[in-house]
């Protein structure tokens, strides 16, 4: 019912902010943007603190020179020479205050749910406009993120640069923000396409294996796909050690149960009118399964709903990780 989304300036955080705005416009879910000030803003603020001083200490000389020089200079001519200062609006991006960004943040959502619900058929259209607030802060900080949490929010999204830290763990920011929210939370991590135009169309691939968790992860995928009216795909990657004696007895239990999990989700696609593709894919490791399905069809994006395990760190388990080191298609995480 309610969305706690963490984002930053990056491709990631627009197109995770674009993911939100898509899952609020369709269900009319109030949406809080907690937005993340990037690492180099600290960086930048440091420049622009040492050319504030070498301004000032110039603006000081050049009021000296004007000084002495004010009576060869007519009022007319000091006031033509005299430069306006540019208002916030009119700065380029990166000189924009916080709170500018954290503004442009949400309006990339707003307009992400508004786009949506302009598209939906009129019984389609929820009950509830969807309403965005935004809230700035410089840094990933679990306490802000705990205090917010408190308030009540079903789902927190989680769209920053910096995803990964040695090529198959989360980073550090994305790991403080999400061990403080106890509920589900979805990760984003753009690559190829999508990270350099996080608005372009979509091709997903949904990997599903019948546990709940990835149950979850395809009716996400689902909701983004219909909305935004892109291909969709199923698979599942199955498992086949069976011992010799009583393989084929048990590899057609197998085979129905892995086509029961497949049509039970296309159920769900049905119901809204969607057509989907589905693929059973055996005696391949479920991440290379993956990955081979997404090129081989095309797919920019692999949603994957996946159950998040005990500790400090936040993993999601083997297959997620082998996808966060070697996919170069973009990945959503949807974790609960």
């Amino acid at each position: 019912e309610r969305l706690l989304i963490a984002v930053d300036d990056s491709s990631n955080g627009k197109f995770m902010s674009r993911v939100a705005g898509t899952i609020a416009g369709t269900h009319g879910m109030p949406t809080t943007v907690l937005h993340i000030t990037d690492t180099t803003d600290s960086e930048k603020k440091t420049t622009s603190k040492e050319k504030d001083a070498a301004n000032k200490r110039t603006d000081a000389t050049a009021a000296a020179a004007a000084k002495a020089d004010v009576k060869k200079s007519p009022p007319k001519s000091r006031a033509k020479s005299a430069k306006r200062g540019k208002s916030a609006k009119d700065r380029p991006p990166k000189d924009r205050p916080a709170e500018t960004k954290a503004e442009h943040a949400g309006e990339q959502v707003q307009a992400a749910a508004e786009q949506i619900k302009s598209e939906q058929n009129a019984e389609e259209h929820p009950d509830a406009d969807v309403d965005v607030t935004t809230k700035v802060h410089d840094r990933p900080d679990p306490d802000v993120v705990a205090e917010e949490a408190a308030k009540g929010y079903d789902l927190m999204m989680i769209g920053l640069e910096k995803t990964t830290a040695r090529g198959n763990e989360f980073h550090e920011a994305v790991t403080k923000l999400a061990v403080c929210f106890e509920g589900p939370v979805a990760i984003s991590a753009t690559r190829g396409a999508l990270d350099n135009n996080p608005d372009g169309k979509l091709s997903i691939l949904v990997p599903v294996n019948g546990t709940e968790a990835a149950r979850r992860g395809a009716e996400f995928g689902i909701a983004l796909a219909r909305a935004n009216k892109a291909p969709l795909s199923l698979l599942y990657v199955a498992q086949r050690n069976a011992p010799r004696h009583g393989r084929l007895h048990r590899a057609i239990r197998s085979r129905q149960h892995e086509e029961a999990i497949l049509k039970d989700i296309v159920r769900i696609a049905e119901s809204y009118n969607m057509s989907i593709r589905t693929a059973i894919v055996a005696d391949a490791t479920a991440d290379k399964a993956i990955l081979k399905q997404a090129e081989r069809g095309r797919a920019n994006l692999v949603v994957m709903g996946v159950g998040r395990r005990p500790g400090d760190k936040l993993y999601f388990g083997e297959t997620a990780a082998a996808l966060l080191e070697n996919a170069e298609c973009s990945l959503l995480f949807v974790g609960s």
